[in-house]
């Protein structure tokens, strides 16, 4: 099917580039990387790296890839640990029409009060600053007389009728958890470099979007991440396994055989070694399930194994985009090799 990418030829096509001297070439020497210390290194962090030629650099667990820097994050960030029923959600969002930051809160205080009704004891309320925005803090406990919670929110706007909301949540006879946040909302960031005397014991450094905070390591963070294009028309999910971690037994053909159900085509399979990486690929067109008003999609999938883990990608796209999502895909495949093994791998915790 057409386009199958051959690891070999893009290594070639790397190694040219990198000699010419291109400004996209696979050792791209304007790249800006952000030192953040040791914190930032460790397995399932996640961290953007901002270059002159556009491009936004993930870091994801082990690996490194590169997407347009108009391209939209829309991941959930949730971190969580499951010993401790401790969880710290980072969620944006857009308000319909212009509200005031007071009166935006009211509302979703009111929402609160609607959904729960008397299970829900509201604490506190008072003016902050996070991340240098005007912000609201409100912390509320809900549960029965046994398993009692404490919640506690932090929202803000960010741009124009924007806004971010951290909550953070836990048992309430948890003694640590006003300091843990308190910590989590003074290290927070609009993407600026951490100092390394910024760093905290047994906290690691995380990305929430445009955001930068310190969160403890026992909060692991999101497996799936997800960014859509600037016109909203291609679609990529990158999911990371770690070592220890359980990895999804599925091959990338029983994966794609479930978009097939209501028709498609599947091409062959293609998997290459290459410096201890095996890099599984395959390409569909595949219907969607919605029989009214049937549309095709054209989907890459990939699995890469390698440095202690496994990165998931998957990509879609409108089939008329076929095209434009094959070629997108080659020079993301080509530049995501290059980057993970034609320059020297980052040290992992």
């Amino acid at each position: 099917m057409q386009g199958q990418i051959n690891i070999k030829q893009l290594l070639k096509r790397c190694a040219f580039l990198a000699f010419a001297g291109s400004l996209t070439a696979c050792f791209d020497e304007q790249t800006q990387t952000l030192e953040a210390g040791q914190n930032t290194a460790r397995a399932g962090s996640i961290l953007f790296i901002q270059v002159r030629d556009q491009k936004m650099r993930i870091k994801l667990g082990s690996f490194i890839f590169s997407l347009p820097d108009n391209w939209r994050d829309t991941s959930s960030y949730t971190y969580k640990s499951e010993q401790q029923k401790q969880v710290l959600t980072v969620s944006f969002g857009k308000t319909r029409e212009a509200t005031t930051l007071d009166a935006f809160v009211a509302k979703r205080r009111q929402e609160l009060s609607s959904t729960m009704g008397d299970k829900v004891k509201f604490l506190l309320q008072k003016q902050v600053k996070f991340a240098t925005l005007p912000a609201i803090f409100q912390s509320f406990s809900f549960g029965d007389q046994s398993n009692r919670y404490l919640e506690q929110w932090v929202t803000a706007y960010y741009a124009d009728n924007k806004y971010l909301t951290l909550s953070y949540v836990g048992p309430q006879d948890d003694k640590t958890l006003q300091a843990t946040f308190e910590q989590i909302l003074a290290s927070g960031q609009t993407s600026t470099t951490p100092q390394p005397e910024q760093i905290t014991d047994h906290y690691i450094w995380r990305q929430a979007q445009m955001l930068r905070l310190q969160i403890p390591d026992y909060l692991k963070p999101p497996r799936h991440y997800t960014y859509v294009s600037a016109d909203g028309s291609f679609k990529l999910k990158a999911s990371w396994y770690g070592t220890g971690d359980s990895w999804p037994d599925t091959s990338i053909e029983d994966d794609a055989a479930k978009s097939l159900r209501f028709g498609g085509e599947m091409g062959a399979s293609n998997i290459e070694y290459l410096h201890n990486l095996a890099i599984e690929q395959v390409a569909s067109v595949f219907q969607g399930g919605d029989p009214i008003e049937p549309v095709l999609y054209r989907a890459h999938r990939t699995q890469i194994t390698g440095f202690g883990g496994r990165l998931i990608l998957y990509i879609k796209a409108n089939a008329s985009k076929t095209r434009e999502i094959d070629a997108f895909w080659l020079q993301f495949m080509s530049d995501l090799i290059a980057d993970n093994t034609m320059i020297a791998k980052p040290k992992v915790d």
